[in-house]
């Protein structure tokens, strides 16, 4: 009777001491598993190892003593008087914190990934009228809402300036005007058409003037901003940096090819004008009647067509 009752305590121990390696295996993985998810996630970090090392030991400090508040409040008031693994515990706790802020960085995570995607939208975006840029729908992206707002009122500006110039543009003008019948037959509509041309000066500058106070406004806000210094972020702004220079320096040299076709049309309808009564318009062809005439006006031609792609 008594060896049996000395193997059941010792089969009861074994029990003991198995539970007890299993706790400490299983509170050992949780432990493990909740500091690995303090890490920062990929938008989080920074640029410098060490800075994320730092972040991570700040966040694995302030999560283990929120743990082990709680765990003492938990153990003085639902376990009291009963015996309970203290390490089981701990990283059951430790575990569920980290488990939530893992969570939320998933989420933040994700927002920063949707703003990275309108922004690569934005730069790769090839045409002012994109549906992109009249979108009214608000979005969340987390901690870069702020940055997403200047881009966007960026871009949206930058189509609206662009959309306004066009439309008065085309309004003003056709290259192919300046060479028809019913310009060129009378005195009055080459002078009507030249008062069009000079008009597109103020057109032009009112243009300048818009895309440098939009960049102006873009480049006072982008200074100001101050971000969380991520890489992701960082690699946002340069890639938002990139695509405004390259718009903008597109827009002005296209704008200053404007102006050169403009002077050439001028130009030529100046000496049409000149030269009214001493040409014919016969068969759509211009008649003049000697040679110097006609090789200076294939030549003003020639030159308003090489100007004209920008037209």
């Amino acid at each position: 009777m008594e060896q049996n009752t000395n193997e059941q305590k010792n089969t009861d121990i074994k029990k003991e001491k198995r539970k007890k390696i299993i706790s400490k295996i299983l509170s050992s993985a949780l432990i493990l598993m909740g500091t690995l998810m303090l890490y920062p996630t990929v938008t989080q970090r920074k640029e410098g190892y060490n800075e994320n090392i730092e972040m991570f030991l700040i966040n694995v400090a302030a999560v283990y003593l929120i743990t082990l508040i709680v765990c003492l409040i938990r153990k003085k008031i639902t376990f009291k008087g009963k015996k309970k693994s203290s390490l089981l515990l701990f990283s059951s706790v430790l575990f569920f914190i980290s488990l939530c802020n893992f969570t939320n960085a998933v989420k933040e995570n994700s927002k920063e990934l949707a703003a990275e995607k309108y922004v690569m939208a934005v730069c790769e975006n090839t045409r002012d009228d994109n549906a992109l840029f009249k979108s009214k729908e608000k979005s969340d992206y987390g901690k870069l809402n702020s940055l997403i707002a200047i881009i966007k009122e960026d871009a949206d500006k930058t189509y609206s300036i662009n959309k306004n110039f066009k439309s008065e543009f085309k309004q003003k003008t056709s290259k192919n005007q300046i060479t028809s019948n019913d310009v060129l037959r009378s005195e009055d509509k080459i002078k009507e058409f030249r008062t069009s041309l000079s008009e597109l000066n103020k057109l032009f500058v009112k243009y300048e003037a818009d895309l440098n106070s939009n960049k102006a406004n873009s480049d006072k806000k982008m200074s100001g901003y101050k971000g969380q210094g991520t890489i992701f972020e960082k690699n946002l702004i340069n890639e938002f940096n990139f695509w405004r220079k390259e718009k903008y320096d597109n827009a002005i040299k296209d704008l200053n090819k404007k102006k050169v076709l403009r002077e050439k049309m001028d130009k030529y309808l100046e000496f049409m004008e000149s030269k009214q009564g001493s040409y014919k318009l016969i068969n759509n062809k211009i008649m003049f009647e000697n040679q110097s005439d006609v090789d200076k006006c294939n030549s003003l031609i020639e030159e308003v067509k090489e100007a004209g792609t920008s037209w």
